[in-house]
């Protein structure tokens, strides 16, 4: 699938993504959005299903006091496979970029984020920060994650990070020791963590459905 927008000067467009596929589908996707001056575009991705999927989203900030808020999610188990690259392109400034993306990976799947902000010459102003945040249930799960920044200019605020890691052993036992069993407790703790995404929507209308959908796609990695 592919999806192409233009913005004009101070339009908005709100985008939110859910891939729910079959288990044993394919499927690559493709978003390119441009930006002109004072543009807004807020994006949420949610990919709970198939059995290999690729997402490329590509922007570019073309026009001052535009802003690009990325947002998403994805649950990976068995041997599914989730391959996430994004671009943003500040060619000029001041702009706006902020990015999480966040994962939680169970069985055997195997899940990447590649991230990339680029700061062009002239850019000055650009305030941008990137996140990719993972929640491994597996000891067979994998995730390559790759935040980057090229910054070419010089007055600007980058930041980006990333995150790999295990349900906190002491946040487990204060749940148990309050009655709960441990599937209980390691789904609540991981529904939190994914819950997170749900808090920046962009849609907020499908907010419930998400919630719903989530909760029917935790119980099966848990």
């Amino acid at each position: 699938s592919v999806v192409q927008s233009n913005l004009a000067s101070g339009a908005t467009i709100d985008h939110v993504r859910i891939q729910n596929r079959a288990d044993d589908h394919v499927g690559v996707n493709k978003v390119t959005v441009n930006l002109d001056r004072d543009a807004s575009y807020n994006h949420n991705s949610f990919d709970l299903g198939g059995a290999l999927t690729r997402n490329d989203v590509v922007t570019k900030i073309a026009g001052k006091g535009a802003a690009v808020n990325l947002n998403g999610l994805y649950l990976a188990t068995g041997t599914q496979h989730i391959d996430n690259h994004t671009s943003i392109l500040h060619l000029v400034g001041p702009s706006t970029s902020e990015e999480e993306y966040r994962g939680i990976l169970a069985g055997n799947s195997q899940c990447v984020f590649n991230g990339k902000v680029i700061v062009s010459p002239g850019a000055d102003g650009t305030d941008s920060r990137q996140s990719n945040h993972n929640l491994l249930l597996s000891d067979r799960a994998e995730i390559d994650t790759k935040p980057e920044l090229e910054i070419y200019a010089d007055d600007v605020k980058c930041a980006h990070g990333a995150t790999v890691g295990q349900l906190d052993e002491t946040a487990l036992f204060y749940l148990r020791t309050r009655g709960l069993g441990l599937d209980e407790a390691r789904r609540i703790i991981t529904r939190a963590f994914a819950a997170g995404t749900l808090s920046s929507l962009a849609v907020t209308e499908c907010q419930d459905h998400l919630a719903e959908v989530l909760d029917q796609r935790l119980a099966n990695l848990i």
